[in-house]
């Protein structure tokens, strides 16, 4: 036989030539036949790790790559029975002998050994391939194997699967301690922010199941944040971290509601992979807006308390708490009203309504307020979120319609236990109260409060001080008269200019109560006459001045119709009527009219109450001087008749 297919095989080669095959199944070198120097011919000149197996013994020839496989068992295990020559996996080999001799084909892939190939049995793994060699006739006379080590790739994949599952235990630890944390914690991966996970407190806040695997912009198109996905994409870019203080976000919870304002304090970190590089953004954070709008909160109120500063006008200021309270909470209008108890009734300063809303009434009796009026009494706040829902009558939920009233608030302001204003906030539309709405609009109500009754002290010092000076000069004016035409003739000129009123006149009532006799009369230019006798009745108010109760009209065109048309024939369009009574009876009347409708000021009636007392002193005592029955001819000889008004 020709030796020339170990010429390539180098050191293996002479180790090859070197045994003596004559004792082993494929006897001596020279004999070997094509098929088998065929086969090693390809397998010593591979630098695949190879090795044969012939006859059943499964004499083993192998080429250099397994050499260095095999270790300390080289060369050894040259022409060795595989069994013998790897004893520790006899059982293995054996098997594969048996099915490849027998026609077979094998192949195992990270197939686990226990080989001991320096002295020492150690784990290894191996990628393992046997077919059959054939003889001409198609016997298969031997097994060829490929044979290659995957002990350090399975080693390391069993490394990296390690490492990942402590990373991924890392990372469930770590994502256990976010739910816990107190804040919020959104993380996002890649150049597109894609969202990886997201912690209750996140999920509570803005409503982020289903943001997790989208990116931030397609998971949440309506999150409205300025400047956010530059801030995203510089922090990814340059690896700085960001940190945003009470940074305002909108967003809608659930699409089609309406947008969520929210003040956030956060940071945006990046997140490196373990070769150095950003692959992510950490973002932790705290919701406060709450701190925050209680900070924008008491800044609007200390701006409406410079504001009110400025104003010395109560209902002026009255106005302006109005538009400050319906805008700081959206709302359609709002107005303060002062309580008077002794009046039992509820004075509203002028209110504010949005454009095209109607006005309500200045003047809220308590009996129209029903069990209202107890709840505030209370120092309870009246919150109402549908009116609609609320049982009111039709008539009602009509009324409520037209005013464009749907939900209302309303804020009792208490001093000493007792009820002393009220700040209305009504919307058109359905709405919820928050905490926090009540709690700012109390505060803007007792300030509101304080910086009213300033003004209305303030305002009633100067009133009293003009009133004085009034009396005073109407007192030096009067004190020398001796004439009653000429008394009432001035007193009712000074006080109807002083008031600006239209028209300023004074009555004897008789002693029956029903008739009376305007004496004296001051009127502007064009205004009608009242001078001579009438009907109490035909002012609509005996009964409340009999008495003792003055008659305050500020529109007459509220009256009943037959009444107002009857002071519209007058030209008077409001009107101050004070009865004096003495020992039980009305004696007489003073009234100032005015051709407009007018909200009359406490002072303005105090005044005219002062003023109609000491004309009847005044005119007393000269009945006390003249005598009765001297006086009251020549008064009543000027008189004209007029049976009603």
């Amino acid at each position: 036989m020709n030796a020339n297919f170990l010429s390539g095989a180098g050191e293996l080669g002479k180790l090859i030539q070197a045994i003596d095959w004559s004792g082993t199944t494929l006897g001596p070198l020279e004999d070997w036949s094509t098929p088998v120097i065929t086969t090693l011919g390809i397998v010593l000149n591979s630098s695949v790790p190879m090795v044969t197996l012939w006859g059943e013994d499964g004499i083993m020839i192998y080429n250099e790559a397994y050499s260095r496989l095999a270790g300390g068992r080289h060369p050894g295990l040259l022409g060795q029975p595989v069994r013998q020559g790897w004893p520790e996996v006899a059982g293995f080999n054996d098997r594969v002998m048996k099915m490849v001799l027998s026609g077979g084909v094998l192949s195992y892939r990270d197939q686990e050994m226990r080989l001991n190939r320096s002295g020492v049995p150690e784990q290894v793994w191996m990628n393992l391939d046997y077919s059959p060699v054939l003889d001409p006739a198609g016997v298969p006379i031997g097994v060829i194997s490929i044979v290659v080590e995957t002990t350090g790739r399975v080693l390391a994949e069993r490394q990296r699967k390690l490492n990942e599952e402590r990373l991924e235990a890392e990372r469930a630890r770590q994502r256990q301690l976010f739910e816990q944390a107190p804040g919020f914690v959104i993380i996002m991966r890649g150049p597109n922010h894609i969202v990886e996970f997201v912690n209750n407190v996140h999920r509570q806040l803005f409503n982020s199941e289903s943001w997790v695997g989208k990116p931030l912009a397609e998971a949440v198109p309506s999150l409205k944040t300025p400047g956010r996905s530059k801030i995203l994409d510089d922090v990814y870019a340059t690896g700085k971290a960001v940190t945003v203080q009470g940074g305002e976000v909108s967003y809608e919870r659930l699409p089609g509601l309406a947008q969520e304002v929210h003040f956030l304090t956060y940071t945006h970190a990046p997140m490196y992979a373990e070769d150095g590089t950003i692959n992510g953004i950490f973002c932790e954070g705290f919701d406060v807006t709450a701190a925050e709008c209680q900070r924008r909160r008491a800044e609007a109120i200390d701006r409406l308390v410079a504001r009110l500063s400025d104003l010395d006008d109560p209902d002026q200021l009255g106005r302006v708490v109005a538009e400050f309270a319906a805008a700081e909470v959206g709302a359609n209008r709002a107005g303060f009203g002062l309580v008077d108890n002794e009046q039992q009734q509820i004075n509203l300063l002028p209110e504010w309504a949005a454009s095209g809303l109607g006005k309500l009434d200045i003047v809220m009796p308590f009996d129209r307020l029903a069990d209202k009026i107890d709840t505030l009494r209370r120092g309870e706040v009246i919150m109402v979120s549908d009116l609609a829902e609320h049982g009111a009558s039709a008539a009602a939920k009509s009324w409520l319609n037209a005013m464009q009233i749907r939900s209302a608030l309303s804020i009792p302001v208490m001093e000493r236990g007792q009820l002393v204003a009220v700040l209305f906030v009504n919307d058109g539309k359905a709405r919820h109260w928050t905490d926090d709405e009540i709690d700012f609009l109390t505060r803007v109500a007792e300030r509101s409060r304080v910086a009213v009754e300033r003004r209305r002290a303030e305002a009633r010092l100067r009133a009293s001080e003009s009133r004085l000076r009034f009396l005073d000069a109407l007192s030096r004016e009067t004190a020398g008269a001796t004439d009653s035409r000429s008394i009432l003739a001035d007193t009712t000129r000074m006080l109807g200019e002083y008031l600006g009123a239209t028209v300023c006149d004074y009555a004897d009532v008789d002693a029956d109560g029903e008739g009376l006799t305007v004496l004296g009369e001051w009127r502007a230019a064009g205004a009608i006459s009242l001078l001579g006798r009438h009907h109490l009745s035909s002012f609509g108010a005996g009964g409340a001045l009999r008495a003792g109760l003055p008659l305050v009209v500020r529109d007459t065109s509220e009256l009943p119709a037959e009444m107002a048309a009857a002071y519209r024939r007058l030209n008077i369009g409001a009107v101050v009527c004070m009865p004096l009574t003495r020992d039980g009876r009305l004696t007489s009347l003073m009234a100032i009219k005015d051709n407009v409708p007018r909200d009359w000021s406490e002072d303005e009636i105090a005044l005219l109450r002062e003023v109609t007392s000491r004309s009847w002193s005044h005119l007393e005592r000269l009945r006390l001087e003249h005598g009765r029955r001297d006086i009251e001819p020549r008064l009543r000889a000027g008189a004209p008749s007029v049976a009603r008004l």
